[in-house]
């Protein structure tokens, strides 16, 4: 059970703060080009 609670954790943290890191920037979240529903 540790084990897989560890695979998880090492797979979740990684992405959480990774695909913010990706997305907040002109091209995704602030790009004015983009309809409102799109956006985050």
């Amino acid at each position: 059970m540790k084990k897989q609670k560890s695979i998880i954790s090492f797979s979740v943290i990684p992405h959480s703060i990774v695909v913010p890191f990706l997305e907040i920037n002109n091209t995704h979240v602030f790009n004015p080009d983009w309809a409102l529903r799109m956006h985050l």
